[in-house]
């Protein structure tokens, strides 16, 4: 069996949807897909971009340049737009 978990950030009902599903499609592509989903959902709203790069740290993922600036999708492009 395989589990495959799609991203649909809802951009027009939270502001911060498409740089949290970037960045956890980013965190899996080094396997911290689930640990890095656990830290976006229990952030209670604090997902600004400091505080992503922080969860990025404490989870030990490298987070690329790409994943913290670009405004397009991912190039596995997991989230799509709305």
């Amino acid at each position: 069996m395989r589990l495959v978990y799609k991203q649909y950030p809802l951009k027009n009902i939270h502001a911060h949807a498409e740089l949290a599903a970037k960045a956890a499609v980013a965190a899996g592509a080094q396997d911290k897909f689930w640990e890095m989903h656990h830290k976006l959902f229990s952030a209670r709203g604090k997902l600004e971009q400091t505080d992503i790069e922080e969860y990025a740290k404490q989870i030990g993922f490298d987070m690329p340049a790409s994943a913290r600036t670009s405004t397009r999708p991912p190039p596995s492009s997991a989230s799509r737009r709305t």
